[in-house]
């Protein structure tokens, strides 16, 4: 198994990227849905 990682780093990388993007792509899902409930309770009022 270390041989394996040892010889992908580029694996590593992937997955560090594929982290990264999922944690950016929940800020965004969050901070749209506070946008919507807020677009929305405005609108309504």
């Amino acid at each position: 198994m270390d041989t394996e990682q040892k010889g992908k780093p580029e694996a590593k990388l992937r997955m560090a990227v594929l982290i990264i993007l999922a944690i950016v792509v929940f800020q965004i899902i969050m901070d749209w849905s506070d946008f919507k409930a807020g677009f929305l309770g405005a609108f309504l009022h």
